[in-house]
Formats: structure tokens, sequence, C-alpha cells
């Protein structure tokens, strides 16, 4: 169980403030309808995602809730063929996604402008809406994480995990989809009030660690062990 004492780290600190900044996300519900509606006009041929660190891993779950809800094709940006080889590339009928905490890296920035210059639909979930990424993107997904200080990310990777669930659900109209995650708010409180103490007693003695994932759960292994854009 995470304390309440004033000797808290500033990451334990930020967990602590997942359950109640998920439950304002599920707020937003409105404006992940509206994002999902322009997409499904759109009638996108493919979703291209960009992020980096943590943030691209939890495009890594987005991917997945692509292909195997939505039955979307998605492709992985690669910023350096527009920051480093210049090139332009035609993505009419293309929904770009780009996820970022800061919303300020110059190449996802870059990477959004040309997306959206070449023809496809731009949407950023990030969590500081007056960053360039999102004045870059025309739909704009915050996160609401607030300021965050702890390296590797926390609560900005939860929330951007979650509002791409929210996101897929929405477009496909999947009210199962839906009703889970409606449950995250008090799943997340549940954790918190776990004693974690043997597991992580067993971990000071080893010498090293190694975290396991497939299909969904690839976006979330992958980040135990990536630091935050």
């Amino acid at each position: 169980m995470i304390g309440h004492d004033r000797y808290q780290t500033a990451m334990a600190r930020e967990i602590r403030e997942i359950p109640g900044k998920a439950e304002r996300l599920l707020a937003e519900c409105q404006l992940i309808k509206s994002a999902a509606n322009r997409i499904r006009r759109a009638n996108p041929r493919v979703v291209i995602i960009s992020g980096r660190g943590s943030s691209g891993n939890a495009g890594i779950l987005l991917r997945y809730l692509f292909e195997a809800r939505a039955g979307l094709l998605v492709s992985s940006s690669a910023p350096s063929v527009i920051t480093t080889y210049g090139q332009s590339i035609d993505m009419k009928r293309a929904v770009f996604i780009v996820i970022s905490q800061s919303g300020r890296s110059p190449d996802l920035v870059m990477g959004a402008q040309s997306a959206r210059k070449n023809g496809a639909l731009t949407v950023a979930i990030v969590n500081d809406s007056t960053s360039p990424l999102a004045l870059a993107c025309e739909l704009i997904l915050p996160i609401g994480a607030g300021i965050e200080h702890s390296v590797a990310a926390t609560k900005s990777v939860v929330l951007s995990m979650m509002i791409g669930v929210q996101l897929v659900a929405s477009l496909t109209s999947d009210d199962d989809l839906t009703e889970h995650v409606k449950q995250l708010p008090q799943r997340f409180r549940e954790a918190l009030a776990c004693d974690w103490s043997g597991w992580t007693d067993s971990l000071v003695a080893a010498t090293a660690a190694f975290v396991v994932g497939r299909g969904f759960g690839i976006g979330t292994g992958a980040r135990d062990r990536a630091q935050g854009d």
C-alpha cells in the first residue's frame, strides 16, 4: 500500500492521483464521442501512431485496440523520415494520432504538421492542451494529468492508455469495453490499497528484473522499463 505520509517520493504521490484523474477523464465522454465521430466520417484506410518513450508504449496498446477491436491497419510513425530525410508522405484517408505528455517534442510537432498538410486527420493525445503539438492537430484529447515531476512517467501514461481505450470503445460502439473502462477508477484504488511490500522486498536482492507481456499487455510491459518524453 502506498502510504499518506509527507515522506513519499514524487512518483508515489503522483501515482496516488491516478484514480481521481481517471474519474475526471471519464466525464469527458462527449469530447471523446465527438472525436470518434470525426474519425468515423473520415473513413480511414490506416491509422498512424506517433510517440516516444512511455507515450510510445501507450501507442502500442492503442495499436492493438485499433487492429483487434476496430479492424483498422495501424502503422508506427518514423519522425526522422520527415525531420532528417525531408520526405513528404501521402496521408489521405489516414488518421494520425500523436501521444505526448509535454506536447513540445519538435520531431513530434513536425510530424503532426506534415501529416495534417498531407491529408491526414490529426489527433493529439496530450497532457498540455495549449502546447505546440496540440495546436498542430485538428483534434485534441487532453488527458488532464496535471503537472508530472517523476521519471519515469506514471499518471500521464495510464491516462493516455485509458483515453485510447475510451476512443476505440466509442468508435466501435463497444458497450462492453465502455463498461470495463468505467470500472478503472475503482480498480486503481484497489491496486493502491494492496500491500505490495512482499513483492517489492523480493526485488531488493535481485541482480536483474525481466518484464514479459504480449498482446494488449505489450505496451504496459515495455513501459515498465521506459522513461517518459
